[in-house]
């Protein structure tokens, strides 16, 4: 088993490493007119692909387990992912390849489709790990979802409240927004509550990468509503690099034959941990805040932007937060239950 730890870990650092590697390239011949079509292809290889790959273990799982339950999750994350599929398929077909302008109303009558099926999904897949790994000791430690509850609020009240939109809220663009916010802010919490507790790499690196794509989706919102045309090679990487760890997390487990969806303790050391990690983040955010507030003296604008800024980075440092909590924690207990 130690074995197995160090290899998953090992094949996950030189994952990122690539992906770093991958960006830069990507980057590089994005910027050329000369080899544009390149990093077109690559986008499509690198979204795309692992997408397939995922959808394809996600059923393959879902035929080969035993567990009722699990069979339904797995069953949902099956449908979810062959949305997402779906839609970066369109996406980097027709922006990355045939040049066509993200806002066009056929590409967007695919990708809002698409994209609220495969957040729905999400929704409810990780509402159902976490009622099917409920334990007793919760009800005295609901408290430590307060932090995950805290942050989806505030994604909610400053994207809707916050940002300056130019587009009507319930116009035909404006609509697709407020239910996929809906769904992400209630999404969020629920996964980031199964990545506190998570105790296997599958449920790790599924958070982790759901997580990743709706802060990348958030970005690209923000252009949407504000009624520019984003320029998305920074969030493109962000989005495949969730796609990425999605990918990782079937590929490291499918062929495991112990539980695959397992929770810790509410009241475990990597809870607590994350828990306080998260808050101190949540509460450095609102210190600087406020800071920026009271004392800057800027324009309506400015708090616009920042607000923008502010949520552009919370979704991904937040999940780093409790990412590295995880790691901490098992630094920590990893000798006391030797003792």
């Amino acid at each position: 088993m130690t074995e197995r730890k160090f290899n998953d870990n090992f094949i996950a650092f030189t994952a990122i490493l690539l992906w770093v590697a991958y960006s830069c390239i990507y980057t590089a011949l994005k910027k050329n007119e000369n080899t544009a079509i390149i990093a077109g292809w690559l986008t499509f290889i690198g979204e795309v692909v692992p997408d397939v790959i995922a959808a394809t273990l996600a059923f393959l799982l879902f035929k080969k387990i035993k567990d009722l339950q699990e069979k339904k999750v797995f069953f949902i994350f099956f449908i979810s992912l062959m949305a997402i599929t779906f839609q970066d398929f369109v996406y980097t077909v027709s922006v990355n390849l045939l040049n066509l302008q993200y806002d066009s109303a056929i590409i967007l009558s695919f990708l809002h489709p698409t994209m609220i099926i495969f957040l729905l999904g999400q929704l409810i897949a990780w509402s159902w790990i976490l009622f099917t790994n409920r334990i007793i000791t919760e009800r005295n430690n609901k408290w430590i979802y307060v932090p995950s509850v805290m942050v989806a609020a505030l994604i909610f009240s400053m994207f809707m409240l916050g940002i300056p939109w130019k587009v009507g809220y319930f116009s035909v663009i404006g609509l697709p927004q407020i239910i996929e916010t809906i769904l992400e802010a209630v999404g969020f919490p629920l996964a980031a509550i199964c990545l506190i507790r998570s105790s296997t790499q599958l449920i790790r690196f599924l958070s982790a990468g759901y997580l990743l794509i709706i802060s990348a989706d958030f970005i690209i919102r923000f252009s949407v509503i504000e009624g520019v045309i984003p320029y998305l090679d920074s969030v493109i990487v962000i989005w495949m690099l969730g796609s990425w760890l999605i990918c990782l997390g079937f590929l490291f487990f499918c062929g495991d034959k112990e539980k695959l969806i397992k929770l810790s303790p509410s009241n475990s050391i990597q809870s607590q941990i994350a828990m306080w990690m998260l808050s101190l983040w949540l509460l450095s955010a609102f210190l600087f805040v406020g800071t920026y507030a009271i004392f800057s003296g800027d324009n309506h604008y400015g708090i616009a932007q920042m607000s923008k800024n502010l949520l552009s980075m919370i979704i991904p440092f937040s999940v780093l937060a409790i990412i590295s909590s995880s790691y901490i924690s098992k630094k920590i207990s990893s000798p006391l239950a030797k003792r």
